[in-house]
C-alpha cells in the first residue's frame, strides 16, 4: 500500500508527465506550421521564378492548387501575378494590333507602287486616297482617343 505521501507523489509525476506530453504536443505542431509556412513560401517562391522565366499560367496553376483562400501570401501573390499576366497579355494584343496595321500599311503601299509601275494611275489614286484616309483617322486617333476608343468597343 502507498501511503499519503507517496500517492501526492505519484499524481505531481502524472501531471508532470501530462504536462512534458502537452509540450511535445504545441512544440511538434509549431514545428509542423513551419514547416508549411516554408513549403508554401518556397512554392510561392518557385511560382514567382517560373511566371518570370515566361511560364505564367504554370506559375498561376500552381499558385491556385495551394489553395489561396487559406494563405494570405499565396493570396496576395496569386493577385499580383493575375494582374501582371493581364498586363502582359494587354500588351501583347496591343503589339500584336500594331504589328497588323503595320502589314495592312505596307500592303497598301505596294499595291500603290505596282498600279504607278503598270501605269494603273486610277488604281495608284484609289490606293493613296485609302491610304490618306487611313493617316486622317489615326491623326484624329490621336486628338479624340476616346471617339476611336468607343468606335474599337463597338467592332468587338
Amino acid at each position: 500500500m502507498l501511503d499519503d505521501s507517496e500517492e501526492r507523489a505519484i499524481a505531481q509525476l502524472d501531471r508532470i508527465h501530462t504536462a512534458i506530453d502537452e509540450q511535445q504536443a504545441h512544440a511538434r505542431l509549431a514545428e509542423r506550421r513551419r514547416q508549411e509556412e516554408a513549403r508554401i513560401r518556397a512554392a510561392v517562391d518557385d511560382a514567382r521564378r517560373r511566371f518570370a522565366k515566361g511560364e505564367h499560367q504554370a506559375a498561376l496553376q500552381s499558385l491556385l492548387a495551394l489553395q489561396p483562400a487559406s494563405n494570405a501570401l499565396v493570396a496576395g501573390t496569386l493577385e499580383e501575378l493575375q494582374l501582371a499576366f493581364r498586363e502582359i497579355e494587354e500588351e501583347r494584343r496591343l503589339h500584336m494590333e500594331r504589328l497588323e496595321r503595320r502589314r495592312r500599311v505596307a500592303t497598301l503601299l505596294e499595291e500603290g507602287r505596282l498600279a504607278i509601275q503598270d501605269q494603273r494611275l486610277d488604281d495608284a489614286a484609289q490606293v493613296s486616297s485609302g491610304f490618306a484616309e487611313r493617316m486622317r483617322r489615326r491623326r484624329s486617333c490621336r486628338t479624340w482617343p476616346s471617339v476611336c476608343g468607343a468606335r474599337r468597343l463597338r467592332r468587338s
